[in-house]
């Protein structure tokens, strides 16, 4: 079994059909996307469009970008605002350009995109084959606002030993084979039984640039795993950034592809707010500490 892993498209449609031409040309038998379908970009109805009727299985959760969306269509068009998500929303800051393209993007989509956003779960636990995976997008934890915003950052920002310490909070978490997350938009691998753990900030702070895609063997190990961000990514690299596992020879694989950016650009400078319209943002080569 082949399973295409995604995260935080962030509404740049150009970047997401380039990946999933390469997955299918890989002929994935799952896609799975640990959230933030939409947010920061200016393709948010395109993006959704794309997932509403997939037809290869799927699993796919909420991301913070994702609920703030949802909350303000559900505040212009329904008048009847979220509670839940308004109680989660008051405890995230987003910056004045990510606000002003939440409220944009919730402007621009219609509402079968908005009951796509709100029906996402904030974490999915399923089995695949002989692994049980567990998918969120921030941490997993038993508390929903951890599951859509709070970060485990990547070897070296964060101990490894920390991140697994966190998995306590969560007895299903716990008992995973496979632990998938976003968030960051930085990729990282960590084995928590044969410990090991690997992040492409680890070559960009030590200055040596590592060639993808990176293969790992999983075999027995129990695994934590960020695929980076195929939108907006922050871990060094401009290019779309996801994983490929192959469940039969239990190899994991680090991919990244280059994608119409240019033409991309042009469209976020025509319609994304002030600060999200240079191309540096996009392909933040060097922003890996660029905040939320």
């Amino acid at each position: 079994m082949k399973i295409g892993i995604i995260s935080d498209i962030h509404s740049n449609y150009y970047a997401l059909k380039t990946v999933i031409a390469f997955l299918e040309g890989q002929h994935i038998d799952v896609l799975i996307c640990a959230g933030d379908f939409v947010g920061y970009g200016p393709q948010p109805k395109e993006c959704v469009n794309f997932f509403l009727y997939y037809p290869i299985s799927h699993y796919f959760c909420l991301g913070n970008h994702d609920i703030g969306v949802r909350f303000r269509y559900s505040d212009y068009y329904h008048q009847e605002p979220i509670k839940q998500d308004h109680k989660i929303l008051k405890t995230f800051n987003f910056r004045e350009s990510a606000a002003e393209m939440l409220d944009r993007n919730a402007q621009d989509i219609q509402e079968d995109h908005f009951q796509f956003l709100f029906n996402l779960p904030f974490k999915q636990i399923f089995q695949l084959d002989h692994k049980k995976f567990y998918l969120t997008h921030g941490t997993p934890s038993l508390r929903r606002r951890e599951n859509v915003g709070k970060y485990l950052l990547p070897p070296p920002l964060q101990d490894p030993r920390v991140t697994i310490d966190r998995l306590k909070n969560d007895k299903k978490a716990v008992s995973a084979d496979i632990i998938i997350i976003g968030h960051t938009h930085r990729r990282f691998l960590i084995a928590r039984d044969n410990f090991y753990s690997w992040s492409l900030i680890e070559d960009i702070l030590d200055k040596k640039p590592t060639k993808f895609p990176l293969k790992f063997p999983f075999n027995k190990n129990r695994i934590i795993l960020n695929p980076g961000s195929i939108g907006q990514p922050r871990d060094g690299t401009g290019n779309a950034s996801f994983v490929v596992i192959d469940l039969d020879d239990e190899i994991l694989e680090f991919c990244d592809l280059e994608y119409q950016m240019k033409n991309f650009y042009r469209l976020a400078k025509e319609k994304c707010a002030p600060g999200l319209q240079d191309s540096s943002f996009w392909a933040n080569k060097f922003g890996y500490f660029s905040k939320e």
